[in-house]
């Protein structure tokens, strides 16, 4: 049975929302901002993750950057229960998130977009391995190695560099990455820039004159293969 941990308070629209995905045929369990824990996540081993980030008592893009930075938790599903007020909010989780819903959210709704992104889970691990000049990207691990050492990167934003990649030297439009990476999930050409830059000052050794990923005014990203 696929198991899912719900962070955040015990109100009446995250009682509703468990019962809906008990009901869904899925098992259960709510934590509180004063409960959870990475350990606690990591012996509760869940498929999926959801994170209210209404509850103002911590920041939904810090806590799934955290999670994105366990290796052990690198493949868990993450979706955030996003306030409608906080644009920016909204946007900084996107980037470390699979997918986000904004308020008001119906019950059902969330239960199926948890369903329909469950079972696309097994054709995006069959990615290959792609080596690069001084970069190695491996999706088997979910890890990039950068001159012999590990970069930890959010699971958005490794979807991406490897979407990249996989196309040296071509450019991809904007919409074309919100298709490929984001899935369309009510995500904005914004995103695509502000996960790009994160990438940047990840992998690049001068972020404000990249070396791999490079822009194309007006048209996209692409991944440069060094010649030197």
């Amino acid at each position: 049975m696929v198991r899912i941990v719900i962070l955040g308070e015990r109100t009446q629209t995250l009682g509703m929302l468990a019962d809906a995905l008990q009901k869904g045929g899925y098992r259960v369990r709510v934590l509180t901002d004063s409960k959870w824990r990475i350990s606690v996540l990591k012996y509760l081993s869940p498929h999926f993750v959801i994170v209210d980030a209404e509850n103002p008592n911590f920041s939904a893009a810090k806590v799934c950057t955290k999670i994105r930075s366990d290796h052990s938790l690198v493949r868990v599903r993450i979706l955030v229960l996003n306030p409608s007020h906080d644009r920016e909010e909204n946007e900084q989780a996107a980037c470390a998130a699979d997918v986000y819903v904004n308020r008001p959210f119906d019950p059902k709704a969330v239960v199926s977009r948890v369903r329909g992104l469950l079972k696309t889970e097994p054709a995006e691990r069959t990615y290959r391995k792609i080596s690069i000049d001084t970069l190695v990207i491996d999706p088997a691990s979910y890890q990039v190695i950068r001159r012999g050492e590990a970069v930890a990167l959010g699971y958005i934003e490794f979807q991406l560099l490897h979407h990249l990649a996989s196309y040296p030297n071509t450019v991809r439009s904007r919409d074309e990455l919100l298709q490929a990476v984001w899935k369309y999930r009510e995500a904005t050409p914004r995103i695509v820039d502000t996960t790009i830059w994160k990438l940047r000052k990840k992998i690049e050794v001068c972020p404000e004159r990249p070396r791999f990923i490079r822009s194309a005014k007006g048209k996209g990203y692409s991944f440069n293969v060094p010649s030197d």
